[in-house]
């Protein structure tokens, strides 16, 4: 993920971010079940999947933090 991509996650409200993640999430769970099931998952795609799930998460959690503090 570029920069300027990670910017524009942290000036999204956090309704938008759950959302993004929960999309992020059933992607990375379609791919695991279609690998067993299939034999041909996601493969590499699966690694920046759940690097973005943990961003994703880190976003959502600064700006509850920062929602508590104010």
């Amino acid at each position: 993920m570029k920069k300027s991509e990670i910017q524009d996650l942290r000036t999204k409200s956090i309704e938008e971010l759950e959302t993004s993640l929960q999309a992020h999430r059933e992607e990375l769970m379609r791919g695991r079940f279609d690998q067993v099931t299939k034999g041909e998952g996601i493969g590499v795609r699966a690694r920046s999947l759940r690097r973005n799930v943990a961003r994703l998460q880190t976003i959502i959690a600064e700006k509850k933090g920062e929602a508590a503090k104010a």
